[in-house]
């Protein structure tokens, strides 16, 4: 039991990396590529989903200087 517990978060720690990598390369021009990325995660339970959104409101209250329109759009394909 306690090896998929060690596994579940590892998985989880590698992919809010992703997620964090992705933002860090996200520019309007590079939006649909890197939107996809973000798509094709294993992003399949709420607890994943809430770290990953956590993520990204993190990233846009911290650097209000940057692309901020870019990352409001990332709710349209994700979902309501």
């Amino acid at each position: 039991m306690l090896d998929y517990v060690a596994v579940c978060v590892t998985c989880e720690q590698d992919l809010y990396k992703k997620v964090r990598g992705i933002l860090n390369k996200l520019t309007p021009q590079k939006f649909k590529t890197l939107i996809q990325q973000v798509l094709d995660l294993q992003i399949d339970t709420e607890h994943r989903l809430k770290g990953c959104i956590d993520i990204i409101f993190e990233k846009v209250t911290k650097q209000t200087h940057t692309y901020n329109h870019t990352y409001t759009l990332y709710r349209v394909p994700m979902g309501p």
